[in-house]
């Protein structure tokens, strides 16, 4: 199972990679990759502050993809409209909230 673009968190830079609302905090991709990857304190989450700018920084960042515990990490981000609005963003019509 892969990660949900839609469920990405706000902090990820767009781009390639990028981890989604169900990160546990376990620090495997900040020691993986700490050049991309940074902890967000006031949730107790990781995020991509940086995407790979070299080999080196994007086999590290797919090394994180397979080894998150969580399948937390997503690197089909290039594939997306990050423009979108994350899940739970979205506007509802008036309808839907009864």
């Amino acid at each position: 199972m892969s990660a949900n673009f839609h469920h990405r968190l706000p902090q990820n830079v767009p781009g390639k990679f990028y981890i989604i609302d169900q990160c546990l905090d376990c620090d495997l991709c900040r020691e993986v990759a700490p050049n991309n990857f940074k902890r967000w304190d006031e949730g107790g989450y990781s995020f991509v502050s940086k995407q790979p700018e070299t080999p080196e920084e994007l086999n590290l960042c797919l090394e994180v993809v397979q080894g998150c515990p969580l399948n937390a990490v997503g690197s089909d981000g290039d594939m997306h409209d990050w423009a979108t609005p994350i899940h739970g963003d979205e506007v509802k019509p008036w309808w839907k909230f009864w």
